[in-house]
């Protein structure tokens, strides 16, 4: 199958000439006699990013520079992504000294001026809508050597979301599966257009393969004036410079100057003080009107205790655009997914990219069967081939639901698809009960298309970087989608004489993301709206005082988010009814009174002054390729190549001709070639399957560079591999062991150390399982068979201290019942004059004692009454026994309140230093984890020394691929057991453990 394109084979016919086999090929996928040779500059020389964050508003000028690399005029045509929200109300050309300001026009009205100054030889700026996210700048008329500058602006709300700020501004658009019979083309881009997207080619900008530098770079710079102290600042996406110029006021920059730009750039910060609630900005209008813009945070105590049954179905992209690390992220995060599920659950899964197939007819229970059928189905998905989103999507919809249980949907993808509107109006007219919840998973993800399948499908999205920590996303995900916070919101506006409220209608409130309306009132006066909502607990209601007295905000910011908002819900009914005339009309009329870019309005700048008598024809349209954004696989994309007999085409006189090319397999390559199939004749070879992936490319390692990197890749780790009745084990058997019950009070009490427990922090539906599994365990005669075991009172005294240290962290009151019982059992068990045995019968056991003693006073500060004799009675047996080593002897008497001489102390802390800690098997993770707790005891340097030395033996020992990464592998040992202990021993340093206070 030839590899060419339409404006090659029109030339061809018409000259009947034949391209040299040996002329050069290119260096990239695009637009024929549009392209420049790859070895000669691009007219895009430099893009300068300058951004200005005030409060929730990001001000944000884009400066892109143009110049002219050969010896004739040429028209420049760039296509550039921006945030999907941008409101884009200003653009200007700048030729040397001279600035032309823009005009806004409907749209073919600013093509009809722009084209006739570039047949005139006037030098001409146009700015055109292609979608929401994507913009062309077309410059045309460019003197050799000569220098154009195109400068635009554009507002945007900022998202705020789990307690920070998030700005992402993209850099490139990615290459988008385009499905459809090819119509013709009317763009610059790769593709034809097509029955499915008839505006294909305007959307594909020429690509370029990953060997070859695009010639141009970004510069991006952010100014944050929070009027707080930042107090948590991070780039996931690029190596960044911060400075702080005055109070409340900051700089971020990329450290290179001459970044190439592949990916989005992405900044979260967080601000000191207390948890933002509630912020209204006003602005008062010449013509009597007022804009307000209001931010509400929903109650930030809110606790589940009520949750909803859910049927969940998982939709993952495994199309070519997924290959390599996002493949492997997207199917680590579908395992936590599911293993994050409620009893009451019931999940399925469903994997597309050139067809679909489904994990079952339709959502089977959450149960172990299942779920190990689950893995093994997730094991087995493989990236490669098309994204055809719309048939996965209809079938989630259409699938058998059970009434009682919510259904939910749940969507893993990068978004690359160019038929946006086919799929929004496919979906909005088939919601019914479900909810959609998004993952853009990607370098540069479609966030118009992943945002408003969220907002149609009354969800959340979360753009995700494959570098970042997609499984905790997930697991916060799972905690807010247990129930939104705040459902029927509504809000009475009183006496304020309201004429345009966004978005229309008001979306749930889920946990830590905030409500935000922009508005617009007849007459700016002061007044007090309510905010109401229906929570778990019952009604909700929250007043608010608004005042237009005096303008907290810049008139043309807030008028122009109103209006771009009035805009987008237009935009929105447009895509259920495209034929809706109305609406175009007054999205033109909205556009062009705001002076804004819209589908139907766009930007035109025109020199008055003559560049070049026109006689010498049109200018030379050169379009500006886009580097591959970071992470993709050219060939998983755009096919494999291979060198065919030239045929009958030939290049514009102007520009270096391209050998004819056939292209075996790909998600764009095959599309290409299915367009030089139907347009120029027989093909000379069918497209072979798209390429598998092999492993090596496949897996991504995780960075483990700090300890709380690997604390979190462990926590990972257990979260896929836990059972679904809550246990940890390693075993198969269905009936409770004691080295289970170990085990899985280990993982409790490491996941407690770090702050997550059943009401906080990302892992709660598996904390919440683990509990129940023990408490439902410990009632059963079991139990007491497991006293008299092996290791049975120390799994006894690791539970006890487990839920003692839930007590303590939520004051549950099911927890208090528990822990009084189980202690007083423990407390039964002492022999020996105040110590621990193994077990029922059994000797002395230091780690039985130690995990005892760690419980009672763990017990003890949450408030229950201990009776402090149970600790002089330890430190007096401990000082006599001879079961235990001396180490072992002064740890109890420590944990007993005893009081150690200097001497013995200085003593203790040089043991504890001055050896390597060995880490072979189990049973080394237990004793390490004992000298963790007594170098906390101690203090000082001791426990900084010794935790370095201990994470320095652990280094080795965990996995970084594949579905066991962040799991712990020792010379004996199970998996389970090993990590949960490993889990355990990283956590000691920094526990929040009641029992260590």
């Amino acid at each position: 199958m030839k590899f060419i394109v339409l404006s090659f084979v029109i030339t061809a016919l018409a000259l009947g000439c034949r391209i040299e086999a040996r002329q050069k090929e290119p260096a990239w996928v695009g637009a024929g006699d549009l392209l420049v040779d790859g070895k000669k500059p691009l007219p895009l020389k430099h893009t300068d990013v300058r951004i200005h964050i005030t409060g929730l508003v990001a001000s944000v000028q884009v400066e892109q520079v143009f110049t002219n690399p050969l010896e004739e005029r040429i028209e420049a045509v760039y296509t550039f992504p921006l945030p999907a929200q941008a409101a884009v109300y200003d653009m200007s050309m700048k030729i040397g000294d001279r600035i032309i300001r823009r005009v806004v026009k409907r749209r073919e009205e600013a093509r009809r001026l722009y084209e006739q100054a570039k047949r005139t030889g006037r030098r001409a700026g146009l700015l055109e809508q292609e979608r929401p996210n994507i913009f062309t700048t077309s410059v045309a008329n460019i003197a050799p050597g000569d220098e154009v500058r195109i400068r635009l602006h554009f507002f945007q709300v900022l998202p705020y979301d789990d307690g920070g700020f998030r700005l992402r501004f993209p850099m490139v658009v990615a290459p988008r599966f385009i499905p459809g019979e090819p119509t013709g083309k009317q763009g610059t881009g790769w593709s034809p257009d097509t029955t499915d997207v008839p505006d294909a080619s305007r959307v594909t900008p020429p690509v370029l393969k990953p060997e070859t530098r695009p010639g141009y770079n970004i510069s991006l710079s952010v100014d944050i004036e929070s009027g707080l102290p930042i107090q948590h600042l991070q780039c996931p996406s690029h190596r960044i410079s911060m400075a702080e110029l005055g109070p409340g006021h900051y700089r971020v920059e990329l450290v290179r100057k001459d970044e190439i730009p592949n990916k989005d750039f992405v900044l979260e910060y967080k601000l000191a003080g207390d948890r933002i609630q509630t912020t209204v900005l006003t602005a008062r209008g010449e013509d009597g009107k007022g804009y307000f813009l209001l931010m509400v945070m929903p109650p930030v105590d809110y606790v589940v205790d009520d949750i909803q049954s859910k049927e969940i179905t998982f939709i993952i992209d495994t199309s070519g655009s997924m290959t390599g690390a996002k493949i492997e992220q997207a199917k680590n995060a579908l395992r936590a997914l599911i293993h994050g599920l409620n009893p009451q659950d019931a999940f399925n899964i469903i994997r597309f990219s050139n067809d679909f197939s489904a994990f079952a007819p339709h959502p089977v229970p959450f149960t172990q069967e299942n779920v190990d059928r689950a893995d093994v189905f997730i094991d087995k998905l493989r990236a490669g081939g098309g994204t055809v989103m719309l048939p996965p999507l209809l079938h989630a919809l259409n699938q058998p639901h059970d009434e009682s249980r919510l259904p939910l949907i749940v969507f893993l993808t990068d978004g690359q698809v160019g038929n946006e509107a086919q799929i929004l109006r496919a979906v909005k007219q088939r919601m019914g009960r479900a909810r959609i919840y998004t993952f853009g998973v990607d370098t540069a993800p479609n966030d118009y298309l992943l945002r408003k399948l969220a907002e149609f499908g009354r969800g959340t999205f979360e753009f995700v970087l494959p570098s970042q920590d997609l499984e905790e996303v997930i697991t916060r995900f799972q905690n807010r989608i247990a129930s939104p916070v705040l459902t029927d919101v509504s809000v009475d506006w009183g006496g304020l004489s309201v004429d345009g409220v966004y978005p229309t209608p008001l979306p749930d409130l889920f946990l830590a993301r905030p409500l935000v309306l922009v508005g617009r009132v007849s007459r700016p006066e002061a007044g007090t709206i309510k905010l109401r909502g229906r929570s778990v607990a019952g009604p909700v209601e929250r007043s608010l005082r608004m005042s237009f007295d005096r303008s907290t905000a810049d008139l043309l910011t807030l008028s122009t988010l109103w209006a771009r908002a009035r805009i987008e819900e237009l935009s929105d009914r447009l895509v259920a009814h495209p034929d809706d005339e109305v609406a175009k009309q007054e999205i033109i009329q909205l556009a062009l009174t705001h002076k804004l870019m819209s589908p139907f309005t766009s930007f035109v700048a025109v020199e008055e002054k003559t560049v070049r008598s026109a006689e010498g024809g049109p200018p030379k349209t050169v379009v500006v390729p886009v580097p591959l954004p970071e992470g993709w696989d050219y060939e998983a994309v755009f096919g494999r190549e291979r060198r065919v007999p030239a045929g009958s085409a030939v290049m514009s006189k102007a520009f270096p001709a391209v050998p004819a090319r056939d292209v075996a397999g790909g998600v764009i390559g095959g599309v290409v070639a299915e367009s030089a199939r139907a347009h120029a004749g027989p093909p000379m070879a069918m497209p072979s399957p798209a390429p598998t992936v092999s492993s090596h490319h496949a897996r991504r390692a995780v960075v483990l560079a700090t300890k709380e990197d690997r604390r979190r890749a462990v926590a990972r780790y257990l979260l896929r591999h836990q059972r679904v009745d809550g246990v940890w084990t390693d075993g198969a058997q269905r009936e409770p062991t004691v080295g289970a019950i170990q085990t899985t009070a280990m993982a409790l009490l490491a996941y407690l150390a770090n702050g997550y427990t059943d009401r906080a922090g990302p892992y709660q539906a598996q904390v919440r399982r683990a509990l129940d599994y023990l408490i439902r365990t410990l009632k059963t005669p079991l139990w007491d068979q497991f006293l008299r075991s092996q290791g049975g009172v120390e799994a006894h005294a690791l539970t006890t201290w487990a839920m003692a240290e839930s007590f303590a962290a939520t004051h549950g009151s099911r927890y208090r019942t528990v822990v009084t019982e189980m202690l007083d059992r423990l407390l039964k068990l002492r022999v020996d004059r105040g110590l621990w045995p193994d077990h029922i019968g059994g000797p002395i056991d230091a780690a039985a004692t130690t995990w005892a003693l760690l419980a009672t006073r763990s017990a003890q500060r949450a408030g229950l009454s201990v009776d402090d004799g149970v600790f002089s009675a330890a430190a007096r047996a401990a000082r006599t026994t001879s079961s235990m080593s001396s180490l072992e002897r002064r740890l109890i008497q420590m944990l007993a309140g005893r009081s150690l001489p200097s001497k013995v102390t200085r003593t203790l802390a040089a043991r504890l230093t001055e050896a390597q800690p060995v880490v072979t098997g189990p049973e080394h993770l237990e004793a390490l984890t004992m000298n963790m707790v007594l170098a906390r005891l101690l203090g000082g340097s001791t426990l900084a020394q010794l935790d370095a030395k201990v994470l320095e033996a652990l280094q080795a020992r965990q996995l970084t691929q594949g579905k066991r990464a962040g799991g712990f592998q020792l010379d004996t040992g199970l998996p389970t057991a090993t990590s949960a202990r490993a889990f355990l021993l990283l956590s000691v340093a920094d526990a929040r453990w009641a029992a260590l206070r």
